[in-house]
């Protein structure tokens, strides 16, 4: 019994691991076509032929390539999360500057590393509505975490008690997504970011904080 036990575990972990590499070989090849033709001109076809795998075992893991280029994303999205995170200091207004600058930074770098992949993913956007929603939902937890923020620190006195911190956050993310795009697209450098974050950090703090 104990024998029969093992093998049919065996047996469980043998598919597992031909499961976990079948999605490993999926994605990279989803990475490489979609790197090299875009988004638009990429079939499903293609990726399942540069993975080495049959049509049907790419549904067995993703319900289209949209849901493909969403997984490839979701270590940025990680990324945007962690940077969210760093804790802002609840009085002092400099320190706060600091991190701020250090946050807006890392999102601009963040399109800079990721600018190839993103491009790919901003064609996306304009023709694949789950990959628009994908983008909302995290920009979205970003302006949420803003707004948090920015309460917190109304409550402390440190910001203005005027401004409504929603807008204000949106206000404030949606600057700074512009930016990241010109990163993404080119029009500017990995060498105008320290700069550009610069301004944003100057417009945010000497507008919002008391």
């Amino acid at each position: 019994m104990e024998t029969s036990e093992k093998m049919a575990k065996h047996k469980v972990d043998g598919r597992n691991r031909r499961r976990q590499a079948n999605r490993t070989a999926l994605l990279t090849a989803a990475r490489s076509a979609f790197l090299t033709g875009g988004y638009r001109a990429v079939t499903i076809g293609q990726i399942t032929r540069l993975a080495g795998v049959a049509h049907g075992t790419f549904y067995g893991h993703f319900a289209n390539k949209e849901a493909a280029l969403i997984c490839l994303l979701d270590d940025l999205a990680e990324a945007f999360q962690a940077t969210m995170e760093m804790p802002l200091p609840p009085m002092d207004v400099e320190e706060n500057r600091a991190v701020i600058l250090t946050m807006i930074g890392r999102f601009l770098r963040l399109a800079y590393e990721w600018r190839s992949l993103l491009a790919v993913y901003r064609e996306a956007m304009s023709v694949a509505p789950l990959v628009r929603e994908h983008w909302e939902r995290v920009i979205g937890a970003v302006q949420r975490a803003a707004a948090d923020d920015i309460k917190r620190l109304q409550a402390l006195g440190v910001a203005k008690a005027v401004f409504d911190p929603d807008l204000t956050a949106e206000a404030l993310v949606r600057l700074v997504e512009h930016f990241f795009w010109r990163v993404v697209l080119g029009s500017l450098g990995e060498e105008d970011i320290p700069a550009v974050a610069t301004h944003c950090t100057r417009l945010y703090v000497e507008g919002v904080y008391a």
